[in-house]
């Protein structure tokens, strides 16, 4: 048995928004980096038995953001993070934390059945994960969607509600794991 450590430095974790509703054009669709997290894959040859991350709520910044009337402002993002970590609660959580309860193998990757956490809250979650092998490494990509409201987050609005972060965010996962 092997075990992989997956960490910012050889991954990246990011959220994806997308505004909507009746002045969404005037908001931006955003991708947020997580900073802090951690994850473990327990291998048995190339089979992963053992998958686990963990991410901390606090840790986000923006990365880019599209659309909207006008370009993000360096004050936009820090807005932008004061928002978010207020409808995350993150302050006052845990984290994220996704474990993995079975493993099977698919053409081209795996696909993981686990649950993930946020907050207090847990639900049930299938991601495909899709690896492809090079020369000195492992490229490991998967995106999951996450519905806001089945965990408990309300999601952000402005102008009474003519502006707002969709329910349904991405979560978009990439990785480099050498041989």
């Amino acid at each position: 048995m092997e075990t992989v450590t997956i960490t910012p430095t050889n991954a990246d974790l990011h959220v994806l928004t997308t505004a909507e509703g009746a002045a969404g054009r005037v908001g931006h669709d955003l991708v947020l980096d997580v900073d802090d997290f951690r994850g473990t894959v327990v291998l048995d040859g190339d089979l992963p038995t053992d998958v686990r991350l963990v991410a901390a709520l606090t840790s986000l910044r923006v990365l880019s953001g599209t659309g909207g009337l006008k370009p993000l402002t360096a004050g936009d993002q820090a807005q932008i993070l004061r928002n978010a970590t207020k409808a995350l609660k993150a302050d006052d959580s845990s984290g994220v934390l996704f474990a993995a309860t079975d493993v099977a193998r698919t053409d081209g990757g795996f696909q993981l059945t686990g649950t993930v956490t946020i907050g207090e809250v847990t639900r049930p979650l299938t991601a495909q994960v899709r690896v492809a092998e090079g020369e000195d490494r492992w490229t490991v990509t998967s995106t999951v969607e996450l519905r806001q409201t089945d965990f408990g987050i309300t999601p952000y609005s402005a102008m009474f509600g003519t502006l707002r972060v969709a329910d349904v965010v991405r979560v978009r996962f990439d990785a480099a794991v050498g041989k």
